[in-house]
């Protein structure tokens, strides 16, 4: 009974009608860009406006959605726009551009990802929506054949002029940014694309607060090739938050790039084709033992005449006694010459390893099919070419007619590693300490 009793109570409470909840209807709001401290559009006067285009992200905690302005939203003047939006309840917290919010929290902490852009955090009251800005604008003009600039800190110490990742919130309290105990990302430079016609302003953004007390490097650059740098005197840069600086035409201030010092690297290298043999200094190699000649001997035709080598990559470490047992090529005269001086070749059909201090021994070099290089005493009807005996009695190089193992010639080489210009801005503020042009807190202004 008691079991009956409670199933006639469920079913019951199952056919209750379920009170469903109203969807939010419609709100307008207006989004006054006349706030001092929201600046999307920026002129050289400071004035700001609303875009045609701009497109705003929207959140209550629960809802979001990315709602672009259209010009009819906007007012004539562009500080204010209206946009209607549905499903929306409670606080709104809003975020510009919608491109650089990675995410929001319930309670409004917005992440951010860096953008070359006006960044803005807003929060709504009634029906007006706040906006407050998160980030610093350098203002400048140049003329030059140049497409991008990258900006970073006069110190050779680690300076952050950019955020690549940021948490903040914004509400009528006031801006918590970047949020306590958040860990934004930051990176030592800001890279913009730059219009260089001497007239239109460009505009690079930068984290905030600013504070650059050994001034700052703009390096302009072409295809990724760092082309001018400004250099100016050593004068600090610091702007809080929503602060701009106007540097105003920039091209008669710049200068040529400092000498970068190249990082070289030097190494044998394997020859694989005729053509790549020149006049140079080789490793005479035999790659199945990891022995090379070694040329530093001053009796050169004898038992074990080799070093032991490691090969990596088609590549021999280029150090002390590689580069001192290696022979020069040259290839107009035909001559093979040791480290120790001497010049090695034959002049008859038997086996043997002849030298001398002077040119009398000639040779041809070229590279077979096989990758092994070929060299060959030249005298008519010579049959002669330098190989390896790797008879456990003999382990040596020299001249034979026929038989023995073949050998492989390793070219030295001394490369400058090409770096990224990104790469080589550390050096370029190794060259120079003072970067900021003119008096910057005479043209510092809030947005």
């Amino acid at each position: 009974m008691v079991a009956a009793a409670m199933a006639v109570s469920c079913n019951k409470e199952a056919e209750a009608p379920v009170e469903s909840k109203p969807a939010a209807g419609p709100r307008t709001f207006t989004l006054a860009i006349g706030n001092p401290e929201a600046r999307v559009s920026v002129d050289e006067a400071g004035k700001t406006a609303w875009e045609a285009g701009d497109a705003l992200y929207l959140y209550d905690g629960s809802v979001h959605t990315t709602v672009e302005l259209t010009a009819d939203s906007i007012s004539d003047d562009g500080k204010t726009a209206t946009i209607t939006v549905e499903g929306f309840e409670g606080d709104i917290y809003a975020a510009y551009p919608a491109s650089s919010v990675v995410s929001t929290t319930a309670n409004g902490v917005t992440t951010f990802t860096a953008a070359q852009s006006v960044i803005l955090g807003g929060y709504s009251k009634e029906n007006n929506i706040y906006f407050k800005n998160l980030n610093n604008v350098v203002i400048f003009t140049v003329s030059g054949d140049f497409d991008s600039v990258i900006f970073t800190g006069g110190s050779d110490e680690e300076q952050s002029v950019n955020y690549l990742s940021f948490d903040a919130k914004v509400s009528e309290d006031g801006v918590e940014f970047p949020v306590a105990g958040s860990n934004p990302t930051v990176s030592e430079i800001a890279m913009a694309e730059v219009i260089a016609d001497g007239v239109t302003p460009n505009y690079l953004y930068l984290n905030a607060p600013v504070n650059l007390t050994d001034g700052f490097a703009m390096i302009f650059t072409k295809d990724q090739e760092a082309v001018k740098w400004v250099d100016g005197s050593s004068k600090p840069l610091t702007m809080t938050r929503g602060q701009y600086v106007n540097l105003g035409d920039l091209t008669a201030r710049l200068e040529d790039m400092p000498e970068i010092p190249v990082d070289e690297e030097e190494y044998f290298e394997k020859v694989t084709s005729t053509e790549d043999i020149t006049d140079g200094v080789y490793l005479i190699v035999y790659e199945a033992g990891n022995v090379a000649f070694d040329g530093s001997l001053n009796t050169l035709d004898a038992v074990r005449n080799t070093i032991g080598v490691t090969i990596s990559e088609g590549k021999i470490e280029a150090n002390q006694e590689t580069k001192e047992s290696a022979f020069t090529i040259d290839l107009e005269n035909g001559t093979l010459k040791s480290a120790s001086g001497l010049f090695i070749g034959v002049s008859s059909n038997s086996n043997a390893l002849k030298t001398s201090p002077n040119p009398d021994y000639t040779n041809t070099f070229s590279i077979d099919e096989s990758g092994n290089a070929v060299i060959q005493a030249a005298f008519s009807g010579s049959t002669m070419k330098l190989r390896y005996n790797a008879a456990s009695n003999q382990n040596r190089f020299r001249y034979y007619k026929s038989g023995q193992e073949p050998v492989q010639l390793y070219k030295y080489v001394v490369a400058g590693t090409d770096t990224p210009v990104e790469n080589k801005i550390e050096s370029i503020k190794a060259e120079a300490t003072a970067y900021v042009i003119g008096d910057a807190t005479d043209v510092l202004q809030s947005l």
